[in-house]
Parts: structure tokens; C-alpha cells; sequence
């Protein structure tokens, strides 16, 4: 699975703090080319929450934030969960609202698509008219 929001809020974070790739790698304590195959989507994000949360620090990113964007739930709030069914159920509603995020946007972006279209189709026809309203002699 690509974990969108977290690769964005580190490229975004990187690119705001202007270093390189290494610096964060070194300051998370972990292997440059693992951080380069997380941001490229092609590895998951680090499953330790300390290693997530020095990456958050070095890059002034809200912890929590980073931690949830790489679907994980941060330890201070399992302490509030009893049962295990209530942790799948937090867990399962923050892939679900990224799910339906991501569905949304994709609506948006067809509706777009279909709006062009249409405006696209109403151009040729008024060029079209516009044609025929001319002699042909003047064509």
C-alpha cells in the first residue's frame, strides 16, 4: 500500500527545510536509500514510531500527524483503547476516510474531464454554425 499523505507531508517538509535526503536519513537512524524507496512509494514507512517521530522532529512535522499519515496510531492514545476491536476500528476508519478521500478526488477529477468535454463539444458546434452562416463563396 502507498501511504500518499506521508510521502507528500515529507517531500513537502523537505523541500521547506532545503536538506538533503542523507541529513534526514542520518538524524532518523536509518539507511538513505530505504528513506529514498519510502518517498519514491516503493517501501512502506518505518514501522517504529521512534524512528517516524525523529523523522517528524528533524523536519518540524507534528508527530501525531506523521504517525496517522503512515497509518499508525500513536502509543499515548492506545493506552485510552481497552480492547483490541476498538483499535481495528480506528485503525480501519483511517484507511477508510483516506480511501474516500482519494475515491472523492478522483470524482472530482472525471467531473472535470466531463465538463471539458462538454465545453469542448459546444465550441465545435458554434464553429460549426458559424460556418454554415457563411456564404461559400466566402469560404
Amino acid at each position: 500500500m502507498i501511504y500518499k499523505e506521508f510521502i507528500k507531508k515529507l517531500k513537502y517538509a523537505i523541500d521547506q527545510k532545503g536538506c538533503t535526503l542523507k541529513k534526514v536519513a542520518e538524524y532518523a537512524k536509518i539507511d538513505v536509500s530505504y528513506l529514498s524507496k519510502i518517498i519514491s512509494g516503493k517501501r512502506n514507512p518505518p514501522y517504529e514510531e521512534e524512528t517516524i517521530k525523529r523523522i517528524a522532529k528533524f523536519l518540524d512535522i507534528d508527530e501525531d500527524e506523521l504517525l496517522f499519515s503512515a497509518g499508525r496510531v500513536p502509543s499515548k492514545y492506545l493506552q485510552n483503547f481497552s480492547s483490541k476491536e476498538i483499535l481495528l476500528c480506528l485503525k480501519q476508519y483511517l484507511f477508510t476516510k483516506n480511501f474516500y478521500k482519494e475515491k472523492k478526488d478522483q470524482t472530482l477529477n472525471s467531473s472535470k474531464l466531463s465538463i471539458d468535454k462538454k465545453v469542448k463539444k459546444q465550441e465545435e458546434t458554434i464553429i460549426t454554425e458559424e460556418k454554415s452562416s457563411i456564404p461559400e463563396e466566402l469560404l
